[in-house]
């Protein structure tokens, strides 16, 4: 009887150590899990950029990093190519608004300010000075029609035509806002120089197949059968 008492002691001092150790091991994962997962979301914070908050100076905003005064370009009449528009490539913010980078372009001249889906400010570092139409190289032009959504309507490539459109633009005369307008052509230059940007003219054309060209101060300018001739024969 008290050999099997003695072992009853025996086995249950073996099941404590047993059980001991269990917790031992236990504790040790709990705590080596924590650990990795720390030095996981260490490594993470680390090596995720910070995004920047850029300074407003009335109305333009100044890169902290780097010192760079950014301002607005004209509306509507400059658009990016290829805007970096993904959660993860939030570059910094311009008064709540997501700034990003532009393909091709540098971080420190241009940048891309989201205001809604698919809309965008360009800025440009205030040290560059926006191309103008006449100065902005153009090598091709892409014509859309603006029917509730824009339809292309074809790519216009030579150099005669593309300096038609151009000389129409810059030349015309001005007229007071037209009636009845049936067609709306919003057409995108492309140049080398410049292959981050579209340069952005709008043509109209009205019911009595007149057109005129708009421009960005919001005066319309009558256009002459040269613009016909491009604008409807693609």
């Amino acid at each position: 009887m008290k050999k099997s008492r003695n072992t009853n002691k025996k086995q249950q001092k073996k099941a404590e150590r047993i059980e001991r150790k269990r917790r031992i091991r236990n504790r040790v994962i709990i705590i080596c899990s924590v650990l990795l997962i720390l030095i996981i979301t260490a490594v993470i914070i680390i090596s995720t950029p910070k995004k920047i908050v850029f300074t407003d100076k009335d109305g333009d905003f100044v890169d902290p990093t780097t010192g760079v005064t950014f301002v607005p370009v004209t509306p509507f009449v400059y658009e990016a190519n290829d805007v970096f528009d993904d959660s993860d490539k939030v570059y910094g913010y311009m008064d709540g608004d997501e700034v990003y980078t532009i393909k091709g372009a540098s971080k420190k001249e241009w940048l891309a300010r989201k205001l809604t889906e698919g809309l965008y400010t360009i800025y440009c570092a205030e040290s560059i000075t926006p191309p103008e139409l006449d100065t902005f190289a153009c090598d091709s032009v892409t014509i859309w029609e603006d029917d509730y959504v824009n339809v292309l309507r074809g790519t216009v490539s030579d150099e005669k035509s593309i300096s038609a459109v151009i000389s129409e633009y810059l030349s015309s005369e001005p007229r007071e806002k037209p009636e009845n307008i049936k067609a709306v052509y919003n057409l995108r230059f492309t140049s080398e120089e410049y292959p981050f940007l579209y340069y952005c003219v709008k043509f109209v054309r009205t019911e009595n197949s007149d057109y005129y060209c708009s421009h960005e101060d919001g005066e319309y300018y009558s256009a002459s059968d040269i613009i016909s001739s491009v604008l409807e024969a693609k």
